[in-house]
């Protein structure tokens, strides 16, 4: 009878350290649940934030490649004068012979 209830307290013990190591595991995950929640929500906000920039940085490119930037185009005569050497025959070009 002896042997049995130390084999029964054994047995109680070993359940504990079970019990224990289970609900340590439980509340790990936990943590590891909440740490990659928001580990996702700053990469999807570090997203919106690359994307707005990109956005705002190909409007600019557009602005400047339309001419409305401050200085940043050329001004119309020029743009004229090479058109208007575009259509000429190569002979005809100014300063060419």
């Amino acid at each position: 009878m002896e042997e049995a209830e130390k084999l029964e307290r054994e047995l109680q013990r070993y359940y504990e350290v079970y019990m224990e190591k289970h609900r340590n595991l439980d509340y790990l995950e936990q943590e590891l649940e909440k740490y990659r929640k928001a580990e996702e929500e700053q990469m999807e906000e570090q997203e919106r934030r690359l994307k707005k920039m990109r956005e705002k940085l190909l409007k600019e490119e557009v602005e400047l490649m339309r001419g409305s930037g401050a200085g940043g185009g050329r001004s119309r005569d020029e743009d004229d004068d090479e058109d208007d050497r575009r259509r000429e025959p190569p002979s005809n070009r100014r300063g060419e012979r």
